[in-house]
């Protein structure tokens, strides 16, 4: 459970979140950003849930789905250690595009996704769920702070949290690698 928790905070990379948005002087909206949160953790925990059947459809089993999934968690992780966080976007003007926006690509990452379905497949929904729940709205708490929070700090923290993605990519990998 401790690794799920660990492995989709460093996935969704809250820091990440937070320093998605250019930190202008325009008014805090709270009501869209929890609508993005809402929309990420439920698309993700549906994916969670759904693991089995998605396997299936894949025709693929759990080891390589696992493997796979361990690359793209590394490869995005290596991303964030090496570049630091994206370049921060402009904050669309309409409540349901900021919405959007949260929801995806801020807090649906490709590494989210894809441990997501390994979790589900492995350990069950609900404790995917949980990691999930926590990671999604230490993400939106970052984007609704984030004029508050010094950059360099989240910056530096975008680094770190690339480097467990990074570490825990590389150890999904290699568990799916064992289990052929």
């Amino acid at each position: 459970m401790i690794i799920a928790l660990l492995g989709f905070v460093a996935t969704v990379n809250p820091a990440a979140a937070a320093l998605a948005l250019v930190r202008d002087r325009r008014t805090d909206r709270p009501r869209s950003v929890t609508a993005g949160v809402v929309v990420a953790a439920t698309v993700l925990v549906a994916l969670a849930a759904a693991a089995d059947p998605i396997l299936d459809l894949l025709d693929i089993n759990l080891g390589t789905y696992r493997l796979g999934a361990g690359v793209v968690i590394a490869v995005a992780g290596l991303r964030w250690l090496v570049a630091g966080p994206a370049p921060a976007c402009e904050e669309p003007d309409e409540d349901r595009r900021l919405a959007g926006f949260v929801a995806f690509p801020v807090l649906l990452t490709p590494g989210a996704v894809v441990l997501a379905v390994s979790v589900g497949a492995e350990h069950g929904w609900i404790e995917a769920a949980v990691g999930i729940v926590v990671a999604v709205i230490l993400g939106g708490l970052g984007l609704y702070l984030r004029r508050s929070m010094p950059h360099l700090f989240m910056a530096g923290l975008v680094r770190m949290l690339g480097a467990a993605a990074t570490v825990l990519g590389v150890i999904i990998a290699v568990d799916g690698v064992r289990t052929l």
